[in-house]
């Protein structure tokens, strides 16, 4: 169990590194960094520890990325809801019969 877990967690840091280190932006792939929560975080700062965690989360990709201000996309419940009206309109009675925000 200790051996699988340590594999694993060696291979998970490898793969990862590979990741970081691969260019995309002359691949067509828009470097956009995208948050969902209930309410957007950047503009509340609340939750602290989220908000944190988020500004945390663009620091790490704007250096990875070689970048000093990556575009940031914050979507709130109620934006997520349009989109997914627009652009899917079947799924959009479900979004909100979703009772656990983490799944929308």
């Amino acid at each position: 169990d200790s051996f699988l877990k340590q594999h694993y967690v060696r291979a998970r840091r490898i793969a990862r590194r590979r990741l970081w280190d691969k260019d995309t932006s002359d691949a067509g792939i828009p470097r956009n960094l995208i948050f969902t929560y209930r309410h957007n975080i950047l503009d509340t700062k609340e939750p602290k520890i989220l908000y944190d965690n988020v500004q945390h989360t663009i620091k790490a990709y704007a250096e990875a990325w070689g970048e000093t201000d990556p575009n940031v996309i914050f979507l709130s419940d109620d934006k997520c809801a349009n989109l997914v009206s627009k652009i899917m309109p079947l799924l959009s009675p479900h979004f909100w019969e979703e009772y656990r925000g983490g799944h929308r």
